[in-house]
């Protein structure tokens, strides 16, 4: 059993003691890292490490992303029944939440619960061995070891509070737009065209992630052209479709277009930049190529060119141009004739 596994509860409600319960065998269990987290390919790569959970607090709005990313992810829910409890403890150590957010966060634990195969016990459970026993059972796969639950049932173990307290101040933005990337996750993902002066704002820092994701070490720094791309615009011989999901930008495709040198009667259109998020990727790319060609084909673009890179994930576009019945047409060679 590799699976990764993630328990969720409120805060004052054992995690930091299940983090150290559950670091078992070749299992490690981490402790709310989810706060430390900006994005969703952050969240891809934390669970990917083998025989890796995560004992979160407050973090159960991200479930359905992890089971949709991880389908095969096993979870954990501790519940406390009175939310009087929680806000007492924590004020105690001199934290208070604002009304109404201990309840948003029950409601969360409450529809991860309700997911299939979620295991839900009670925070006051966890002083028995019979609840023990199933959160090990359920989030490692490995036999029940009597002996290592008695080393550990009686310790005390807890965070230090007021430099959590600190630590979630410095983290809240990044928490913030992990929760963005989150809730772009559970939209649908729209495809749409966009003129280049309201596709920059966002493109041009998604266009930054692509660039670092295909570039090699001898390449030079990316200067795009700015003003010839506004002229091209303007005069209609640039075509830019995205993708976006709940308004992020997750993708984007763009041809430029031009009268063809051995037909007068016809348009041309050559394939530019074409890049998704990885957490987006399968279906997109697919619905960016064929919301360009029937755009291209109203404006009367008549031929396509079409290129499948070497870096990156470009050589899976073989697969991708010949599911929209684009034959190959030779090659493409580079050559660098400039100064060295």
């Amino acid at each position: 059993m590799t699976a990764p596994f993630v328990v969720f509860g409120l805060p004052r409600s054992r995690t930091k003691w299940l983090s150290v319960f559950l670091s078992y065998g070749p299992w490690v269990c981490c402790h709310d890292s989810l706060l430390g987290l900006s994005n969703i390919e952050g969240l891809v790569k934390l669970l990917s490490a083998p025989n890796t959970g995560l004992s979160e607090t407050a973090m159960a709005f991200a479930a359905p992303v992890i089971r949709k990313l991880f389908p095969e992810v096993r979870f954990v829910v501790v519940r406390r029944r009175d939310l009087e409890d929680v806000r007492t403890s924590m004020e105690a150590v001199g934290l208070h939440y604002p009304d109404g957010l201990l309840e948003q966060m029950a409601v969360h634990l409450d529809a991860v619960s309700a997911l299939p195969g979620t295991l839900t016990v009670s925070f006051e459970d966890l002083r028995d061995e019979d609840a023990c026993r199933s959160v090990f059972e359920h989030c490692l796969g490995l036999p029940w070891n009597r002996g290592w639950w008695e080393a550990l049932a009686d310790q005390n173990i807890q965070i230090d509070m007021p430099a959590r307290i600190a630590a979630c101040e410095v983290a809240l933005p990044r928490v913030n737009t992990f929760a963005a990337d989150i809730a772009a996750m559970m939209s649908p993902v729209t495809i749409q065209e966009e003129d280049w002066f309201a596709f920059a704002p966002d493109g041009l820092p998604l266009g930054r992630r692509h660039y670092e994701e295909v570039r090699r070490d001898d390449d030079d720094d990316i200067d795009l052209n700015i003003p010839l791309i506004e002229g091209m615009a303007q005069t209609g011989l640039l075509q830019i479709v995205t993708a976006r999901a709940g308004g992020k930008l997750v993708g984007y495709l763009v041809f430029t277009l031009s009268p063809s040198l051995v037909s007068r009667l016809e348009m041309e259109a050559v394939q530019s930049p074409f890049f998704v998020l990885p957490e987006w990727r399968g279906w997109t790319g697919l619905a960016l190529h064929r919301e360009s060609i029937r755009l291209l084909k109203e404006k009367g673009v008549s031929r396509l060119t079409l290129r499948s890179g070497v870096r990156g994930v470009g050589s899976r576009q073989d697969a991708l141009f010949r599911r929209i019945g684009a034959q190959p047409d030779g090659r493409m060679w580079t050559l660098k004739i400039g100064e060295e």
